[in-house]
């Protein structure tokens, strides 16, 4: 069986030869650090694993993205950026529209990046957003060039646009601050939820512009809504309409959508399967900062969303021998297998480990035969 027809019958819900085994995504300080630079291919051919490539590729070049790229951002005539850096590790960004300059600044390591100034300040500017922001269109040939590079070997894997998060609250909090969306939420939920209906109905554009690409499963969601940070109660009124409304549209359009909580689940599963989506991860393990009960996530959603994530990677990837990692992924599929529907995978991105232990870790998936 190939790591393509594997994959998908898990993302089907059904019975694959063994238990599929991947990564979120590779980062590339993990790649240079420790994989001699390698790319995402490679990295997948060298640890064995089966072949998830993270890719989005928009029209005229633009990566989009917001904070986390130091490529080309979207321009208009009337959403024209201006990014400017201090040489150690802080960009500010100004965006000068027709009728208010806006500023935003990150910072940036090695590793990754996070904010330290916020687009939106003050409620006004959402109209400013609505109005200005523009969205990169999708480059729909290349991401099926893709696709074709990929072949039997795995299956093409990117998110729904957010200069910051692909779901709707997610991205608002990395507009706004995540402290400041939930004092929002109690000092002026209807200004919240025009927030959010704006972002929406950005998306929605935006996917409903993806006819013809052949993307196999696509992201949405994000840590913010996690029942680490937020309430159930929050989550219900603020995240699962707007998201499970870009559910509905990607379903439209013949995409598969994963949900990504990235951080406590338990308190909000039965809203997690409300979304819609086709799967759920991160599955994220208490070791990890998240309350996860692979079995009892199992029973609740896995008669209706394949399964992805559940693996430790603090504790699986570093510091420890081969045969822990081989371990930790026979008990994720004794937990999270039985059945299909499950893909084994760190619960997120990882940026340290040590390359014997993927490769083991890859191994034991291999072990775990239906």
């Amino acid at each position: 069986m190939t790591s393509r027809e594997r994959l998908l019958l898990a993302m089907n819900r059904e019975v694959p030869d063994r238990l599929p085994a991947t990564v979120h995504s590779w980062m590339v300080y993990f790649l240079n650090r420790y994989m001699q630079g390698v790319d995402q291919y490679e990295a997948y051919e060298i640890t064995g694993l089966d072949m998830v490539i993270y890719e989005a590729v928009y029209e005229g070049g633009i990566e989009g993205g917001m904070f986390w790229t130091d490529g080309d951002m979207m321009q208009t005539d009337s959403w024209r950026v201006v990014k400017e850096k201090d040489g150690h590790g802080r960009s500010t960004i100004t965006i000068v529209t027709p009728e208010k300059t806006l500023r935003m600044a990150v910072e940036i390591n090695e590793q990754t990046a996070w904010i330290v100034e916020y687009l939106v300040k003050d409620k006004e500017d959402v109209r400013i957003v609505d109005k200005y922001m523009p969205y990169p269109k999708m480059d729909v040939e290349a991401m099926n060039g893709i696709s074709d590079r990929i072949g039997n070997r795995g299956i093409l894997r990117t998110h729904v646009f957010g200069y910051g998060q692909p779901g709707c609250w997610q991205d608002a909090c990395c507009l706004f601050g995540t402290t400041n969306m939930i004092y929002a939420t109690y000092d002026d939920p209807a200004w919240v939820h025009e927030f959010l209906r704006v972002l929406q109905g950005k998306k929605l554009d935006w996917i409903y512009g993806l006819d013809g690409v052949r993307i196999d499963i696509m992201e949405l969601g994000g840590g913010d809504a996690s029942d680490t940070v937020i309430s159930p109660a929050l989550f219900e009124e603020f995240v699962l309409p707007y998201d499970r409304g870009l559910i509905e549209a990607l379903h439209d359009v013949g995409l598969r959508a994963v949900y990504h909580t990235c951080g406590g689940m338990m308190d909000i599963l039965s809203g997690i399967r409300a979304t819609g989506a086709d799967g759920s991860e991160t599955l994220t393990p208490r070791g990890m900062g998240g309350n996860v009960d692979l079995r009892r996530v199992k029973k609740t959603l896995g008669g209706g969303m394949f399964l992805q994530g559940g693996f430790d990677q603090l504790h699986g990837f570093v510091n420890c021998d081969v045969e822990t990692t081989k371990r930790m992924v026979k008990k994720c599929f004794e937990e999270a297998g039985e059945g299909g529907g499950y893909i084994v995978c760190p619960s997120d991105h990882f940026f340290d480990a040590a390359v014997e232990n993927v490769k083991a870790f890859a191994e034991a998936a291999k072990e775990c035969t239906y």
